[in-house]
């Protein structure tokens, strides 16, 4: 679950003032091989299942894993074994659900989401802001995720009780019912129409009421687990890269691995990303201060000095033009400024929860890039501190099993979705090129094998 005040993308910060390409001709054979292997998607017969060969597919799932992400960075999730009624405070927010549904069985799935808002989210669609359950179905127009029908459960009795009805055309309703009335919600074109009419089908119950209390009737004992299981089915659709034969992982790759775990996305072919990208290198200490602060501000970093560690890290040849890419309509805070040939970091005290990888899958792109999958456990730091009043030592672990830890420490234990890097080998250094919670599709892989 997580905290309102808290929300950030890869840490959290605390203001507390003034501190000290297309196809390449050029591509190596292997390039090609790899590239080529990306494009069988979907097309070993032998597959038990199939995964989506268009190029629509993939674009199609990987817009329903950015909006499945970027919830999750925001809200995060509901801690085990969560109860309906249990409000834990007004910033308490967090996803509950997910599941991947065709409603109309069109052959595309929509992706539903139930989550925990509150009436302090801020957020553009007005609908999250209130405090109860929000029940969100997202699907794909024109290439782009859709927003397609929400509805809100209260923490009251007033609530209907809610379940899915799998139909026998192949579609799947939505029953939604109370003492008074029962209500069955079937798409169609992307529209959600209600009906009295009754509807049979296997129904599977996801709110409902037992002694007269609204509870989930689904299994909450490990709530991340839904939003991996979409995750993963959602990226068995946009490459076939790990199809190919693992690499070992050797010293050197985990400790890259590790360096770069906390850095948050990382993408050095978008521009609109360097901003965090630079952030990143500060707040993990890749770089020091080599300019005096100056008001309102902390840390200055000379103009150089950023060239140089965003090329030494990420292989990107940064110009502060860059920055510009900023959209001027946003609201998100910007802890970063350029002036006069320095950047200059918002005067701060900051924390990271620490992030713990396990590497399930190496491949190699080229000779010199490698594609990772990860699956990696959260450790929240800075609430066990808060919590137990004690600092603890997580390196001294880092090679223990998490069922060895200290046994105070497992409910500060959490694990992630998925999480994917491409490095760089150059001249026995690694350069992190990317870093998401989402899948690359092929396109996207053969824009960094050009690189």
């Amino acid at each position: 679950m997580k905290k309102l005040l808290f929300a950030s993308s890869f840490m959290l910060l605390i203001l507390v003032g003034c501190t000290d390409k297309l196809e390449n001709e050029d591509k190596t054979e292997q390039q090609q091989d790899n590239i080529e292997e990306v494009e069988q998607v979907g097309r070993d017969d032998e597959q038990t299942e199939p995964v989506p060969a268009n190029k629509e597919q993939q674009q199609a799932n990987k817009k329903l894993s950015e909006t499945l992400t970027n919830l999750y960075r925001k809200y995060g999730v509901i801690h085990p074994n969560h109860k309906y009624e249990e409000k834990l405070g007004d910033l308490y927010v967090g996803i509950v659900y997910s599941q991947l549904i065709d409603f109309d069985n069109d052959g595309q799935e929509e992706l539903y989401i139930l989550m925990k808002s509150s009436q302090y989210m801020n957020e553009d669609l007005e609908h999250r802001n209130e405090a109860g359950y929000v029940e969100e179905i997202w699907g794909i127009t024109d290439q782009e995720a859709k927003l397609i029908a929400n509805n809100f459960y209260s923490y009251y009795e007033d609530a209907p009780d809610m379940s899915f009805v799998a139909l026998t055309d192949g579609s799947t309703a939505i029953k939604r019912y109370d003492a008074q009335k029962i209500q069955f919600s079937t798409m169609q074109n992307q529209q959600f129409t209600v009906s009295d009419s009754e509807l049979n089908g296997e129904e599977t119950p996801i709110i409902n009421k037992e002694n007269g209390q609204k509870q989930f009737a689904i299994d909450l004992s490990e709530p991340i687990s839904s939003i991996q299981i979409v995750m993963n089915e959602l990226s068995k659709g946009m490459n076939t890269a790990f199809d190919a034969e693992t690499e070992a992982l050797t010293p050197e790759i985990d400790t890259a691995i590790r360096q770069f775990i906390n850095f948050g996305d990382i993408n050095s072919l978008d521009s609109t990303m360097y901003e965090s990208m630079i952030e990143a290198l500060i707040f993990n200490q890749k770089i020091e201060s080599d300019q005096d602060p100056i008001e309102n501000y902390g840390a200055g970093f000379s103009e150089q000095l950023i060239k140089d560690a965003m090329k030494k890290y990420y292989s990107v040849d940064f110009k502060p033009d860059d920055l510009e890419a900023r959209n001027p309509d946003s609201t998100d805070f910007h802890w970063l400024e350029y002036k006069d040939g320095v950047f200059y970091i918002v005067a701060s005290e900051y924390y990271m929860d620490i992030n713990l990888p396990t590497t399930e899958k190496i491949v190699k792109l080229s000779d010199d890039l490698y594609f990772i999958k990860i699956q990696s456990t959260e450790f929240k730091a800075l609430q066990y501190s808060m919590d137990t009043g004690d600092y603890f030592d997580y390196t001294e672990y880092i090679d223990v099993p998490f069922n060895e830890w200290p046994e105070l420490t497992h409910n500060y234990l959490q694990k992630n979705i998925p999480s994917y890097q491409i490095l760089k080998e150059t001249a026995g250094q690694y350069q992190l090129l990317y870093q998401s919670y989402n899948n690359l599709t092929v396109a996207e892989l053969e824009a960094f094998l050009k690189q």
